[in-house]
């Protein structure tokens, strides 16, 4: 996994590379997609539901920010994200 930060005006983007898997395009396009048939079926050991990372979109976008998944199929997956940059000093005058 690799963590990399880039501060882009007023944001900072976050990327996190997982190396160990990659999704295929289906995948990709619903991975934010709450998806009930996925939520109550079993899975597998170590396998999570998606449902962190529907809490985890939700919290961003309610913070002015976004995600997105990139993907090398079958090698890598990427998720990004925005963090906005707030100068809480330009109010104290």
């Amino acid at each position: 996994m690799t963590i990399t930060t880039v501060r882009e005006c007023d944001k900072i983007i976050v990327e996190i590379w997982n190396f160990e898997i990659g999704m295929f395009k289906e995948q990709q396009k619903n991975i934010f997609i709450p998806q009930m048939e996925f939520f109550l079926k079993e899975r597998t050991k170590n396998k999570g539901q998606g449902i962190g990372l529907l809490l985890v979109k939700d919290l961003l976008q309610k913070n002015g920010s976004k995600i997105w998944v990139e993907n090398m199929q079958s090698v890598a997956s990427s998720f990004n994200f925005t963090v906005p940059i707030y100068n809480y000093y330009d109010d104290e005058i």
